[in-house]
């Protein structure tokens, strides 16, 4: 086990360091995608993750909008 805690549910705690996560994601996108189509969590300072491909776009293009911060997208 890692030094964060372990990830009980990924839509609203998700943590792109989890081993299990790095080992193999698809499982996790796979229940993201059915069940929660923007994922969440306050990890590593908080963020937003879009599982769609439509809703990543959108994102992308809205980038300016949505941080204070300089985001690599």
């Amino acid at each position: 086990m890692g030094a964060n805690p372990p990830v009980n549910d990924w839509s609203s705690d998700y943590d792109i360091f989890d081993e299990d996560y790095v080992r193999d994601p698809s499982p996790v996108w796979e229940e993201l995608r059915t069940k929660c189509p923007i994922a969440h969590t306050e990890r590593w300072g908080g963020s937003w993750m879009p599982t769609k491909y439509a809703d990543l776009q959108a994102f992308a293009r809205m980038v300016p909008a949505l941080s204070s911060k300089n985001v690599l997208v």
